[in-house]
Formats: C-alpha cells, sequence, structure tokens
C-alpha cells in the first residue's frame, strides 16, 4: 500500500512570543511523503516500511551546513492533527548523513527512510487511525537556525489516515489463527479537566521548593482504571504557554509509588497531594528571557498494570512565574514588589455572527466576548491593558494552524476596560474580516475559528497575566462557494427570511 500526503505550508503557525533566535532562516514552501509498506502485515509485529520525503525550499530561503539539522519522526495518533498521545512514536528515523543534509535554496530537500521496525498492524483500529509524520529542527543541530514558511514554527505534523489491518478488514494479513481473541481494545481514560495549586518557598541562590497539588476530573464516561504505574507527572519550565517547545530542568515524574497507583472512577476527582520538587527559578519570568512558564505534565506511567490509553494525553498545563532574580537581593528575607496580577477563568464566553461575503470575497465577521475574572485577581485599571487576536485554526486543544492570523482587533476604547473581581470583562461589537468560505467542510483542514486573549503590548500600568494567553475556539458552519444563479437566487430568498437585505455576493 502506498500513501501519499502534500501538505502545502501556505499557512503555519506563528513564532512563539518571547523565543529568541539569533541564527539564519529556512524556509520551506511545502512538503510532501508517501508510506510504502509490505503486502502482508503481520500483527503485533514490527514491520518493514519505506518513507519518501520531499521539502521544497524557498528560494529566498537561507542555505546552511551542519550536523544533526533535521529531525524526522513517525507514530500513530487518534487525531488528524496528531495531537493527543502518540502511539509508538519514534522521535528520529533519520540516519546521521540524512539529518545533516543540506538545504539549498530553490531546491527540494529530498529522503529516503528505510525503516525496518515499526508496527502498522493495529493503526486504523479502534481509536487509533491516523499515522503521522513529524519533521522539525533537530534539538542537536550544530547550526543556529530557525524553520520557517511565512512565519516561525518548531515543527510541523501531518497525519493519514489509515486503513485498518486486522482480521475481517479486508486487509492481507499473516499471523496465527489465535491471534484475534488476542486483540483486546485497551480501555480508555477520558478527562473533563485538571488543575493545580502551587506553593514557593525561595532561597537566595535561586533554588525554590515548590509544593503542588494535582486535581484531575475524569469524564464521565471514562472507563474506571484500577493497577499500578499507571501515571506519570512530569515538571519543567518553558517558554510558551502550552508548553510545545522548550523544556527546561525537565522532571520526568515526581510522583511516588502510592500517587502513581491511584484509581481512575468517573464522578470522583483524582488528587495528587503534597508533591514536592526543587527549580532554579532564577530570572524566569523576567523581561527579555526566554523562560517564562512553570509547566507540569499529566501522562500515563511508563508501564502501567493494565495497560490503556490516555486520551488527548498527555496533557500539559502551564503558569507564568513572576520575575524574581535574587542576584538583585542582599537581604534573604527581603522580598521583590511583583506588579499586579489580572488572574482570569479559562474559556472565553463569545457570541459569533459570519455575515455574507464583501466585494473582496471576505466575510464580515461580528462578535461580542466576555472574560470571567477570577475572585482573587487583583483590580486592573489603565490604557492598552487588553489585546484580542482572532484567527483559524484545525484543532481546539492545540492549534497547529493559525490562519489569516490577526493579532489585535480591539481598539483603544476596549483596550482600556477594567478589570475587576466578581464583574465581566465584556468586549462588545467586535469585527473583522475573515475568507471563511470552505472552513468547516468536511474536506477542509481549517475547521474552527479562534480567539487569543492576552495582555497589551505596552499596558499602563504593567501587570502579569498568569493564566495567559488565553485561546478558546468555536466550530465553523461549513460555507461553500456558490457558483450558479439558482445557489444565487436561494440565497436572496434565504436572506430575505432571515428578515436581511439580499447581497449581490451571496
Amino acid at each position: 500500500m502506498n500513501i501519499l500526503l502534500v501538505i502545502s505550508l501556505a499557512v503555519v503557525p506563528r513564532s512563539v512570543i518571547g523565543l529568541r533566535r539569533t541564527g539564519k532562516v529556512v524556509t520551506v514552501d511545502w512538503f510532501v511523503w508517501n508510506l510504502q509498506e509490505p503486502s502482508k502485515i503481520k500483527i503485533d509485529a514490527k514491520s518493514p516500511i519505506t518513507i519518501d520525503f520531499v521539502a521544497q525550499i524557498a528560494p529566498q530561503s537561507d542555505s546552511i551546513k551542519g550536523k544533526n539539522l533535521w529531525r524526522l519522526g513517525i507514530f500513530g495518533s487518534e487525531h488528524n492533527d496528531g495531537h493527543g498521545e502518540r502511539i509508538g512514536f519514534k522521535s528520529q528515523i533519520l540516519k546521521a548523513k540524512q539529518a545533516s543534509k543540506r538545504p539549498r535554496k530553490g531546491e527540494p530537500l529530498k529522503m529516503k527512510i528505510i525503516l525496518g521496525r515499526f508496527d502498522l498492524s493495529h493503526i486504523g483500529c479502534s481509536e487509533v487511525r491516523y499515522f503521522c509524520v513529524d519533521f522539525g529542527k533537530n534539538p542537536d543541530s550544530t547550526v543556529d537556525f530557525e524553520l520557517r514558511s511565512g512565519t516561525a514554527l518548531d515543527n510541523i505534523v501531518s497525519c493519514k489516515e489509515m486503513e485498518c489491518r486486522l482480521p475481517n478488514s479486508n486487509a492481507t494479513m499473516t499471523g496465527p489463527e489465535t491471534v484475534p481473541a488476542l486483540v483486546v481494545p485497551s480501555p480508555t481514560v477520558r478527562l473533563s479537566g485538571y488543575g493545580w495549586n502551587i506553593r514557593m518557598k525561595g532561597y537566595p541562590e535561586g533554588q525554590k521548593t515548590f509544593t503542588i497539588e494535582l486535581h484531575v476530573d475524569p469524564h464521565p464516561l471514562t472507563d474506571k482504571i484500577r493497577g499500578t504505574g499507571l501515571w506519570r507527572v512530569g515538571i519543567f519550565l518553558s517558554n510558551e504557554i502550552r508548553g510545545r517547545m522548550v523544556r527546561s530542568q525537565y522532571q520526568p515524574d515526581i510522583l511516588n509509588v502510592a500517587d502513581k497507583s491511584k484509581p481512575i472512577i468517573s464522578g470522583e476527582r483524582l488528587i495528587f497531594s503534597d508533591l514536592h520538587t526543587v527549580l532554579n527559578t532564577t530570572s524566569v519570568g523576567c523581561p527579555g528571557v526566554d523562560l517564562q512558564f512553570l509547566c507540569l505534565e499529566l501522562a500515563k506511567g511508563e508501564n502501567p498494570i493494565p495497560d490503556f490509553r490516555l486520551s488527548d494525553g498527555p496533557l500539559i498545563r502551564c503558569t507564568r512565574l513572576d520575575c524574581d532574580n535574587p542576584g538583585d537581593y542582599t537581604d534573604p528575607e527581603e522580598l521583590p514588589s511583583y506588579p499586579p496580577a489580572a488572574r482570569v477563568r479559562e474559556g472565553l464566553g463569545m457570541q459569533i455572527l459570519i455575515k455574507d461575503a464583501c466585494v473582496d470575497g471576505s466575510h464580515d465577521v461580528s462578535m461580542d466576548v466576555q472574560v470571567d475574572p477570577h475572585p482573587s485577581t487583583d483590580t486592573i485599571r489603565g490604557s492598552g491593558l487588553w489585546r484580542l487576536g482572532v484567527f483559524l485554526s484545525n484543532s481546539t486543544t492545540c492549534p497547529m494552524a493559525m490562519a489569516q492570523y490577526k493579532p489585535d482587533i480591539l481598539n483603544a476604547t476596549h483596550k482600556a476596560k477594567r478589570l475587576t473581581a466578581g464583574e465581566w470583562l465584556r468586549f462588545d461589537d467586535l469585527h473583522t474580516n475573515l475568507h471563511t468560505l470552505g472552513v468547516g467542510c468536511p474536506e477542509s483542514f481549517l475547521q474552527y475559528l479562534c480567539l487569543e486573549f492576552d495582555k497589551g503590548e505596552n499596558p499602563s500600568p504593567d501587570f502579569q497575566l498568569p493564566e495567559g494567553p488565553l485561546i478558546d475556539c468555536v466550530a465553523v458552519n461549513c460555507t461553500r462557494a456558490r457558483t450558479s444563479f439558482t445557489d444565487w437566487l436561494a440565497g436572496v430568498i434565504e436572506a430575505v427570511f432571515r428578515g436581511e437585505s439580499p447581497s449581490a455576493d451571496a
């Protein structure tokens, strides 16, 4: 079976806020990969596969030369954008020579990877339906460079839905006849969300002891799991609110044996209390420093008994740390003066209306947005306080694409709105233009309209937004281009029944 997937990179994620890179820029216009697998697949066995990979280097790209430039990973996933748990993940399948292949401007970067050990037999069955390729800059690169396509990105993940190869799936299989009795779907743990509380005790040399309480809310439809070695909680410092890039001082597991074996049961909150670890947070959260966030990673254990799947896991949650440089103090008892903190609850309230197309083919999008302050928030008054971005994306939980990204649609009046505990922060009658034809349709990569709430670029006074930036998304109803007079007339009739003025572009 040959599977060909072409990824156009006209729209890609924007650069991560706060990340400083000083090297050259390698710009990729698109990449394509083709998976070749044997005609017969053995169940529960690793089979030889071949991946042909081509990345088109843009004419304006810098040319670089060095070792360990590239990383190409493969895995199975439950999601068409590859987020969540990576089944059978191999982070690097390139040989040293391939990883060091020099990109030349305007020319394709070609590689053929022959891999003799990957289990394809269960991909396409049950919830793991996608085979994914992850292409990016190698963290061990000897050259400092950015991988770009219009805007900076860390890596590109693309996935293709696979056919099931288990018995009775019309695929050609080999293996013992008793295998079907062994193919029992693993139980699935589904979570509604999780949160955490942190206490910190600092020392003059920059070390801090963190005491953490983590609470996990099971989804009503989760399977019940009891056993040993079920969980893992990692902790690290990062440069990005979703913890997807830098992992500094990464500690993969801070749970003890008893915590690892706590059961998950629908309707009962799972609590990990009194977790302890030590990190050096010197300058973390300070202006001009990459590291701004403390992140927790909740995942299933390395060898859980029984085995299970963690839907949408590992789950990563981050919070911004206040700037605290111990080198600035001579008295260990002296406490720094922190700017006020605007604390808000997760999730944005929004009402969105996408109107008929304008003359240029774009659609007027009007919206009312509400932000719910946390009861413990400081009151924030001033000017230039807020920023509200808007974009189209492929995912509600972990956006890869940020298409037609507009970093700020607020005017000066909106930016100066006061934040007070107990009062909704409201932004009414906001407008912007987006091209939304085809968005939300089954064949479209883009399915969602997303809002990004953050503090302004230069707020006066300055303050911290520990939970920000907040991103929330809504599904877009599929709207296709009308190509005939009949379609146009149908649009006019529809508008009349809605009590609107018919548009020439309907």
